[in-house]
């Protein structure tokens, strides 16, 4: 059931939304018999205790038989008795049974504690929550849902520690893993990004086939070009988004890829596709996947996810070519050169940033590569219509299409843009959206933190010494200056 689908979803608190979900899809909460899913309502200690064992069994009731052993009076005939039972021995419910009854409703104090508890008890560290509610508040149902989405991230990142970008559980791990890493963004490592993909599509952890995926991931990594931490790189803007991003905790917003403003964006290197087949010979290549790359081969038939898996932002990156004196830039993107041109400091960016490519030699020769990893690899994944065999196929058209949005017409090179690109699914970013008017779907949003280390005025900016006066009292921390660019009012 999708979270919207309940007839209270609008009482959900929006901050709580992301958590319900996530709750609701890993099967430790449910709605009610009427539909709704009852955001405000309590939970008992008999509830939570229930709850916990369900995380624990890796979203599967266990339906354990109890014995009277460590009940009290008022929990012996309990409906959640074999689960306050084995809480107990746990050690992460201490309450006494002969005194203290279950169905009392949970307050933050003993959320916290039995959520520290049970973190302990699964990894064997200590694990403080943020402790972000008073005490002695009564916990609602979508509360439990923030705390128990917040332990299962805890203990996804904990099985992370030390493990090397392309780990591979072991086949008894393997449930483990995939239930509490699609807790994480899907951009937190490669194994989260293949395990909430399969997620997403309604894959199980069997249907996985890391191996393959990560040869595709490790190709893709090794051949776009990442920006150096001491490259120049400038984002052209109007005065109001810099204030904006002036203020304490300010993120930079990275747009989804549906939603770019040029129509052929992600098409050059996908256009590459029926010349590399009308080229290639019978022998050279496995003959389903020639039939599975003709069916995305034209702009009719390919489409990006809706809302896209990329999420992107656009920026001048200073080489010997270029200059942050380019006109066309000023205009175009700095508010008719009323704006300004703000520098990153990359090492202090949120996310990678790569330089596009603009000859379509290398997008096909791309192209060519990737193509020769994915027939290297058909034979790995199963009968064509199988579940391995659509979750691979959906996953390598998802990393082509990452890739193609760093590939564009020469005809923008003028621009020598760098993107900064993030690789992970819409539910990363689903509490970033709105509905501009006339559009059919919210536009969907991840943030990331940055740091501004310099800004260039715009030419037609009137008075920048007072604006840089305002912005530093805002917290800015930054130089400052105006560009003395020739420019003609527009």
């Amino acid at each position: 059931m999708r979270i919207a689908d309940f007839t209270d979803y609008d009482l959900i608190p929006e901050e709580h939304r992301t958590a319900v979900e996530s709750c609701i899809y890993h099967n430790l909460m449910n709605g009610k018999d009427n539909g709704a899913f009852d955001p405000h309502g309590n939970v008992t200690y008999g509830e939570f205790c229930k709850l916990i064992c369900v995380v624990e069994n890796l979203g599967r009731d266990p339906y354990w038989k109890h014995t009277d052993e460590n009940l009290g009076n008022f929990e012996i005939h309990h409906w959640a008795a074999s689960y306050i039972q084995k809480c107990r021995e746990q050690g992460i419910y201490k309450k006494n049974g002969d005194e203290f009854h279950p169905n009392q409703s949970v307050i933050y104090s003993d959320v916290y504690d039995m959520l520290s508890a049970t973190y302990r008890f699964m990894t064997g560290e200590y694990w403080r929550p943020d402790y972000s509610q008073a005490f002695d508040t009564q916990v609602t149902r979508s509360g439990i849902a923030v705390e128990l989405f917040k332990l299962c991230q805890a203990i996804g990142r904990f099985l992370l520690i030390g493990k090397e970008p392309y780990f591979i559980p072991s086949a008894s791990d393997l449930d483990k893993y995939y239930f509490f890493l699609t807790f994480l963004p899907a951009n937190y490592s490669n194994i989260t990004y293949a395990f909430n993909f399969a997620f997403q599509i309604g894959c199980s952890a069997q249907n996985v086939l890391l191996e393959p995926v990560y040869s595709l991931l490790k190709y893709r990594d090794t051949h776009l070009v990442q920006c150096n931490d001491d490259a120049i790189i400038y984002h052209f803007t109007s005065l109001s988004t810099l204030k904006a991003l002036s203020t304490s905790g300010a993120r930079f917003r990275l747009s989804n890829a549906e939603f770019l403003n040029d129509t052929s964006e992600g098409q050059i290197l996908m256009r590459q596709i029926p010349e590399y087949l009308r080229r290639s010979k019978k022998a050279e290549i496995n003959p389903n996947l020639k039939a599975w790359l003709s069916t995305i081969s034209t702009e009719n038939i390919y489409k990006p996810f809706r809302p896209n898996s990329t999420y992107i932002a656009s920026f001048l990156a200073i080489d010997p070519k270029s200059s942050v004196r380019n006109l066309p830039m000023w205009y175009t993107y700095a508010d008719n050169c009323k704006g300004c041109a703000i520098r990153l400091d990359v090492k202090r960016f949120g996310c990678p940033l790569y330089k596009v490519n603009y000859s379509s030699k290398e997008a096909r020769e791309f192209l060519e590569g990737y193509i020769n990893v994915l027939n290297g690899l058909w034979k790995e994944i199963g009968e064509e219509g199988s579940r391995r065999y659509n979750f691979f196929c959906s996953i390598a058209l998802d990393i082509l299409t990452q890739c193609s949005y760093l590939f564009k017409d020469r005809s923008f090179s003028y621009e020598c843009e760098a993107r900064a690109i993030i690789f992970c699914s819409p539910r990363d970013a689903e509490q970033v959206k709105y509905l501009r008017e006339g559009e059919l779907f919210a536009r969907t949003y991840c943030e990331v933190p940055f740091q501004i280390d310099h800004v260039i005025f715009g030419p037609a900016v009137p008075d920048p010494k007072r604006l840089a006066v305002g912005l530093a009292a805002m917290g800015l921390d930054c130089t400052f200056e105006k560009s003395d660019i020739p420019f003609t009012v527009v």
